[in-house]
């Protein structure tokens, strides 16, 4: 018992580090599309965020469904 024990707990923390791993990934993503986006203004004012929109949703079945299921017009 004590031995599944530690292993459960070594496997545990493996997880828990691969997940703080993944958070810091996606929070240096996250300012480095910012800072992107910040410099790049004038090309973000030129995007029709319709047509965005529209290819975004339609790339997943679970997003037309959503917006299906809510009503809403894409």
């Amino acid at each position: 018992m004590l031995v599944v024990s530690a292993v459960d707990k070594t496997q545990r923390e493996a997880v828990q580090r691969q997940r703080d791993t993944s958070r810091l990934q996606q929070q240096q993503l996250n300012s480095v599309s910012v800072a992107v986006c910040h410099r790049h203004q004038d090309l973000l004012d030129a995007v029709d965020v319709n047509v965005l929109m529209k290819d975004f949703v339609g790339r997943s079945s679970v997003r037309m469904n959503c917006l299906e299921a809510l009503s809403l017009e894409y």
